[in-house]
């Protein structure tokens, strides 16, 4: 790490399938474990905390058991926490199902993270969910998932027509105070 360009070295092999490469990096990456990422998260500005997320997804193989866990935490604002990380970490598929139980969660800024968040998800089952979200007795509630569904919307309509997809950060909806 203390060589000029070792960094940008070691960020072009976080996708090397070798478990021992993945080993050196986690060591030489501290800084990129689950745990850390974690601790860091409320303070990282959105685009940063994005790429922060991937490198954490690729380097620190136990991010989905500890997400699931952050998930359950008995605390609003950690389980809100776990969302938005799973989001900036592009995890949100493999926990779709939780985070549609989460629209269902006591506390609003729960539900508005949960909402957000499914925007990354185009299966019916998120789709439902962010509709049936679209009754929820908090206005922010409501005005994420119908965010999430206009996304998702775009999103299908630009793949259809052989477009890329639009890129917009609905995460500062995510950030909005209730």
């Amino acid at each position: 790490r203390q060589i000029l360009g070792a960094f940008s070295m070691l960020v072009r092999m976080v996708d090397d399938p070798a478990e021992e490469v993945r080993d050196a990096l986690r060591r030489a990456m501290p800084e990129f474990s689950f745990r850390q990422f974690l601790r860091n998260f409320d303070d990282m500005a959105p685009e940063p905390r994005q790429v922060a997320g991937t490198l954490v997804r690729k380097i620190d193989g136990d991010c989905l058991p500890q997400l699931l866990h952050e998930m359950d935490r008995p605390s609003p604002v950690g389980r809100r926490r776990a969302v938005l990380a799973a989001l900036a970490m592009g995890m949100v598929s493999s926990l779709e199902q939780r985070i549609i139980e989460l629209l269902s969660d006591e506390d609003h800024i729960v539900r508005v993270a949960a909402a957000t968040a499914l925007a990354d998800c185009k299966s019916a089952p998120s789709w439902e969910a962010l509709r049936d979200a679209l009754l929820d007795r908090s206005y922010v509630v409501k005005e994420a998932a119908e965010g999430s569904l206009q996304r998702i919307s775009e999103a299908l309509m630009h793949s259809a027509n052989g477009q890329p997809e639009s890129v917009e950060d609905d995460a500062t909806v995510a950030e909005a105070p209730a």
